[in-house]
Order: C-alpha cells, then sequence, then structure tokens
C-alpha cells in the first residue's frame, strides 16, 4: 500500500511538472493566435499596399495560423495525456 501511495504522489508530481509548461505553451500559442489575426486585418485593410505584397502577406499569415493550430491541437492532446496519468 505504501508503495501505492508512493507512485500516486510521484505521477501527481510528475503531471503537475508536465503541466505546467504545456499551459504556457498553449497560453503562448494563443496569443501568438491574437497577434496574427491582427495582422491579417490590418494587411486586408491596406488599401495602398501593393497587391502582390498584400496577398503574399496574407498567404504568410494563413500558413503561420495553421502552423499555430497544429501547435495547440498538439498542446491540448499533451495536456490531456499528462492528466491521465
Amino acid at each position: 500500500r505504501a508503495l501505492n501511495e508512493c507512485l500516486h504522489m510521484m505521477f501527481r508530481s510528475v503531471s503537475h511538472e508536465f503541466r505546467t509548461p504545456i499551459n504556457a505553451m498553449s497560453n503562448t500559442l494563443s496569443l501568438l493566435e491574437l497577434n496574427v489575426i491582427s495582422l491579417t486585418k490590418s494587411v486586408s485593410e491596406k488599401p495602398s499596399m501593393d497587391k502582390s505584397l498584400q496577398s503574399d502577406m496574407l498567404s504568410k499569415l494563413e500558413s503561420c495560423r495553421k502552423y499555430l493550430k497544429i501547435g495547440d491541437i498538439s498542446s491540448k492532446t499533451l495536456l490531456s495525456l499528462t492528466e491521465d496519468i
């Protein structure tokens, strides 16, 4: 029984040690996504910007959003796995 209690405490500690940085990554990704959304809006609303440059920037920003979404899904999956420990 003592061994089971010790293992339980160890897994809770390890789980906490993983959750903290995963939550930090998830929150950072969310902030980055908000910045990309804001920048996308700004670029879209610039009538004086060269259309080719504007299109290129919007395409790159859309790629950034896709990468951020992958990171967000990955961090949520890791968080879910650590909560199962």
